[in-house]
């Protein structure tokens, strides 16, 4: 009876420990990305905080400096295109890259008007959807 007891206190205890450590881990991995739209609204209470945000790529708007691997380019809301925000990023970019796509980037605002990106991810090309 003793033995069946601590077996059971046991198990509840690895149970609580898979479960504490499941939620912490996929707590850490959910990082939540804002739109171009939110981000305009919201950046003065965003302060210094590194942040995600999703857009599309306008076209043309991709401008590499000779000196170095910086790119600066202008990111539109998917909704409303209307809205924008400068991105300036420093490092090699992903293939899929281009004008016209959507991306991510992660990274903090080094002024008002300029979004300093420190990682772009691109989302999936349509490319991968059958022709009609």
């Amino acid at each position: 009876m003793l033995k069946q007891k601590k077996l059971i206190i046991g198990g509840i205890i690895i149970l609580a420990a898979i479960g504490i450590l499941s939620f912490i881990s996929f707590k850490g991995a959910a990082t939540y990305y804002y739109t171009v739209s939110e981000v305009l609204t919201t950046q003065s209470n965003l302060g210094n905080q590194n942040i995600r945000v999703a857009g599309k790529v306008i076209e043309g708007s991709i401008v590499r400096e000779k000196s170095g691997n910086t790119i600066v380019f202008i990111l539109a809301d998917l909704v409303d295109p209307t809205k924008r925000v400068n991105i300036t990023y420093q490092g090699a970019v992903p293939d899929a890259f281009k004008e016209g796509n959507e991306a991510v980037v992660e990274g903090k605002f080094s002024d008002k008007d300029t979004f300093k990106a420190q990682q772009i991810i691109v989302k999936c090309p349509s490319k991968y959807v059958p022709k009609e």
